[in-house]
């Protein structure tokens, strides 16, 4: 996959049998295979499933003294804390808060500023409504209480990045009491947490990935618990409440939530590490779980908001850029019929999609509604069709708009065409470390929140994402690509595969949703996966409980 991504990064197309193809899966098979054993040896030198794993050096005697990740209070509020001094500095630096482009339209909705071509009032369905009415309840409160937003972005960045803090905190001693993860490894976990800038820079700012990862975190500790337990946990009525309502939470701030959440929910049903009765508390979990989030969430609360639903087309911004790769390629072999089909489903024409059609970008040719949506059961089997019959434009057209998630580089422009283009570093951009706001909708009721210290935050950043050894650290791919296949490679080694697949469901469901992404290149979108790392790799390690 890497080495398919890095030629459709340079190149727009993969050609996997060409001299340059093969030579890139040759380099990245060994480059990998001595990665992932070398990196095994390493871990296993580290660490060790024994609570008794006590250093003979004194500092990290005090170490171990200090942090000792036990599941109290006192020891949950050390390693919490400990987070949260490191995050400071990037708190300070970008009070009171970092609003992105989506939001900043959907708050606008929220204080009657007409946004995504709706009247004034109205709200588009677009972006999760759950995250909307959060983040446009937190300003507008601010605002009718103080005479500005500001107050309200402060308190909830902040408010947010405690929570956080906790969340880790708690999963660090989490793992080592119930997992037996040594103190080692717990440590480097809490150094990445403390000390990788990506996490506080990104937790800084309003956008509804985040707001959904506040719910979907705490939601995987407790998947965790409840598979460790066999699902006994669910005999405790406070943790059953607490984690349907972080079900429902999940879901209504991420379209993809639902899927992850679900999809869990069932596989935790259909095994074996479930008594009956617990088998049956899961079910009727899931069901209420989409009975309150697909149905009495959106029959109640979006008359009331005057919500505008939209047609879900989120699931086929992929699919309908690859037709677009499919017509740029073909579009004299492609039938009049054909065109006809896709002209209608969507608000693009059949012309307009080839001509619009950018390899690293969906958005030119897919924008969040269809225009007849009664055409999906002509167009799903012409889809099919057309693959079989262009599998090379179909392959990459994938590969290209999902080419940053497993490639190390990526096109400068995430709108160029052309071949030729400039190439740079798959980094984790520092995109988000201003508010940018669109002027025509939020810029209307906009206060100067950037200043010098953002400009100070931007350098900082950027210059520790240049030092050798730790820009590794900033590379995309490190956390949708390589870390993911070497937990699996570790697993598959230690043969601990069976129940270890259920506790990677959440993670693996959330990886494979980034696949249905306008883009590769907003790292928002895979921030869960930065956040999951050190629990991912702390799992082989885990006592046996299969």
């Amino acid at each position: 996959m890497s080495a398919w991504a890095t030629s459709a990064a340079y190149t727009t197309a993969v050609r996997p049998f060409s001299a340059f193809a093969l030579a890139l899966c040759a380099i990245f098979f060994f480059f990998y295979i001595g990665l992932f054993y070398g990196a095994e040896a390493l871990i296993h030198r580290f660490s060790s499933i024994s609570l008794d794993d006590t250093f003979s050096t004194p500092v990290v005697k005090k170490l171990n003294q200090f942090y000792t990740f036990t599941l109290n209070t006192r020891s949950i509020i050390v390693s919490s804390a400990t987070i949260s001094i490191f995050w400071i500095p990037w708190f300070i630096l970008l009070a009171p808060g970092v609003m992105s482009w989506d939001t900043g339209d959907q708050v606008a909705q929220w204080f009657g500023i007409s946004a995504f071509g709706m009247q004034p009032g109205q709200i588009n369905a677009h972006h999760p409504v759950m995250s909307t009415v959060i983040f446009g309840s937190v300003l507008k409160i601010s605002k009718s209480l103080l005479g500005t937003y500001i107050p309200g972005l402060f308190v909830y960045t902040l408010a947010k990045l405690l929570v956080f803090s906790t969340i880790f905190g708690f999963a660090l001693n989490y793992a080592h009491s119930r997992w037996n993860i040594s103190r080692r490894f717990s440590l480097l976990g809490l150094a990445f947490f403390a000390l990788l800038p990506v996490i506080p820079v990104y937790l800084c700012i309003m956008v509804k990935d985040v707001l959904h990862l506040l719910f979907l975190a705490p939601w995987i500790i407790m998947f965790f618990e409840g598979l460790r337990t066999h699902w006994e946990s669910l005999k405790s009525v406070g943790f059953t409440i607490a984690f349907l309502g972080l079900s429902v939470m999940s879901c209504l701030t991420r379209q993809t939530g639902a899927v992850i959440v679900i999809a869990c929910l069932f596989f935790a049903i259909f095994t074996r590490y479930a008594t009956v009765i617990a088998r049956l508390l899961l079910g009727i979990l899931a069901i209420l779980t989409c009975a309150i989030s697909m149905w009495i969430f959106p029959h109640y609360a979006y008359p009331a908001l005057q919500v505008v639903p939209t047609d879900s087309q989120q699931i086929f911004v992929v699919p309908l850029q690859i037709t677009a790769r499919a017509a740029k390629d073909h579009r004299a072999e492609i039938s009049d019929a054909d065109k006809n089909v896709i002209s209608k489903l969507n608000i693009y024409s059949f012309d307009q999609m080839a001509d619009q059609y950018t390899p690293y970008s969906a958005d030119a040719v897919a924008m969040g509604r269809f225009n007849d949506r009664s055409q999906l059961k002509n167009y799903i089997p012409l889809w099919i069709r057309q693959g079989l019959r262009y599998p090379g434009s179909y392959l990459n057209a994938f590969m290209s708009v999902n080419s940053s998630w497993f490639a190390f580089t990526r096109a400068s422009d995430v709108k160029a065409t052309d071949v030729p283009h400039t190439m740079e570093s798959n980094y984790i951009a520092d995109t988000y470390i201003r508010t940018n706001t669109n002027p025509d909708t939020f810029g209307q009721i906009a206060e100067q929140t950037n200043s010098s210290r953002n400009d100070l935050a931007d350098k900082l950043y950027n210059s520790i994402r240049m030092i050798p050894g730790i820009n590794i650290f900033f590379y995309e791919s490190l956390y949708t690509w390589i870390i993911p296949m070497f937990v699996l490679f570790t697993l598959a080694r230690q043969r601990k595969t069976r129940k270890s697949l259920l506790y990677l469901a959440p993670y693996v469901l959330f990886l494979l949703s980034l696949l249905a992404m306008a883009n590769s290149v907003f790292a928002r979108f895979m921030l869960a996966a930065v956040l999951l790392t050190p629990i991912m790799l702390m799992l082989p390690y885990r006592s046996a409980d299969e």
